[in-house]
């Protein structure tokens, strides 16, 4: 352009004075996603997620579905067995959610990857309250049985089966890429948090008002959390229109987990952790009665105990671990297997307080950060789909849990203990040995 051809002042100054609301409006509001300005570091870096605002109504909608859940576990365990006198039924009702995650969760991950996910989540939440409400009305008019317990417990197992990889598959597009691992340990940390205060209170309700009483709040909470994804703005579509059925998507994330070595080699990290570590859940109220000799209420410090060094664990990958987060999962499984073998060997009560919260900081590093790992090797057409297959894990528990009761019927609990927790770290130290590529991941 020669000078002759100069732009008009009043177009260059005009250009001046463009504001970054006016090119803000010019966008499609369904097309803008709310993403804060970045945090520096430490604990300002710890929350960043919650900046956003569509993430924030998420969680705490997670928050308060899951606070319900631990609620409703409280007083579910109480009403089996007064209704019943039966440890196996009890465990029987207790592991009702654990078989449709094991069989249905891959089926919710391809879904998840086809549909709208706020609005299967918000669904899910749907149902998990309907349910509530049922049982609440089962109880007030004097009719519940605990096939119904059974029943609901199945139900619920597969509404989660689909929730859950939607609500992860959901986290990059709410808070962008960059911001995910932070995303996935805030969910982790508002998981953990309820178990410091839903059971206690579910405890006290049911002693004041009884079962209906607890069952009334945990409708409550779940009203909360439906009000809360619903108030999610940004919903984000398919990315492409499905063109198979649902078996194919399925088949093709499992091909596509098992031709990505990093996802595969995570994935085999998390299910050998989860048949390691799942049979302490039900060991523990036998190491209170049959080995500290103390009363139940002992066993509510060991929860609490796990359920804080859990919290510190995912708070901390929130803030802090933003590099080599292979080798802090590896030693997170190091320290996992650690305390189990001091639950094992050392046969104290206020040792074992200790040993839990170590436990807990354990397992908050091998589920967080193996997430955050398997999201980051993730095309974001399959995240439903590995979700699902990482889901099925969860189903496991219960299957370690049983052999675990057979073997501490014959051998008592703290050999079984010690031996899982030998099992575990041999474990981790072969993948700090073995396994570069994890070590190295960041």
């Amino acid at each position: 352009m020669s000078g002759a051809q100069r732009l008009p002042a009043s177009f260059v100054r005009g250009t001046r004075e463009l504001r970054a609301s006016d090119i803000e409006a010019a966008i499609p509001r369904q097309e803008r996603v709310s993403v804060a300005p970045r945090p520096k570091s430490g604990w300002r870096r710890t929350f960043a997620s919650l900046s956003v605002p569509d993430f924030r109504r998420l969680w705490l909608g997670t928050v308060m579905m899951i606070a319900a859940m631990q609620m409703q576990a409280i007083a579910q365990g109480y009403l089996v067995y007064q209704m019943t006198g039966s440890a196996k039924l009890l465990g029987l009702v207790g592991a009702g959610m654990a078989l449709p995650l094991l069989v249905l969760a891959p089926f919710g991950g391809a879904i998840a990857d086809r549909v709208n996910q706020k609005r299967l989540i918000q669904g899910g939440q749907i149902a998990m309250t309907l349910i509530a409400v049922l049982i609440t009305i089962a109880i007030a008019t004097n009719s519940l049985r605990w096939q119904h317990l059974l029943a609901a417990g199945i139900v619920q197992g597969l509404v989660w089966s689909f929730m859950g990889p939607a609500r992860q598959a959901l986290l990059p597009r709410l808070v962008g890429h960059e911001r995910a691992g932070n995303a996935i340990a805030l969910v982790s940390a508002g998981m953990s948090a309820p178990a410091l205060i839903a059971p206690a209170i579910a405890g006290l309700l049911y002693a004041l008002a009884g079962p209906q009483g607890v069952y009334i709040a945990v409708t409550g909470l779940g009203f909360i959390a439906v009000a809360m994804t619903t108030s999610i703005r940004h919903s984000p579509q398919p990315t492409e229109k499905p063109r198979t059925g649902v078996a194919s998507d399925i088949k093709e994330g499992l091909n596509y987990v098992w031709s990505h070595e990093n996802i595969r080699v995570l994935m085999g990290i998390v299910l050998v952790f989860v048949l390691l570590s799942a049979p302490l859940a039900g060991l523990l109220p036998v190491l209170v009665v049959d080995v500290y000799h103390r009363e139940a209420g002992a066993l509510g410090l060991l929860m609490s105990a796990m359920g804080i060094g859990s919290l510190i664990g995912t708070l901390f990958i929130a803030g802090f671990a933003t590099r080599r987060r292979g080798l802090l999962l590896i030693m997170s499984g190091l320290a996992s297997g650690t305390a189990l073998l001091l639950a094992g060997i050392v046969p104290v009560y206020f040792i074992a307080v200790g040993v839990l919260l170590v436990l807990g900081l354990g397992n908050a590093g091998q589920w967080s950060l193996n997430q955050i790992l398997v999201m980051g090797q993730l095309d974001d057409r399959y995240r439903g789909r590995v979700m699902g297959i990482y889901m099925m894990t969860f189903g496991l528990a219960p299957l370690a849990i049983l052999p675990a009761g057979v073997a501490v019927d014959i051998v008592g609990p703290e050999p079984v203990l010690a031996v899982v927790g030998a099992g575990l770290l041999l474990f981790s130290v072969f993948v700090l040995l073995t396994q570069r590529r994890i070590r190295e991941m960041q």
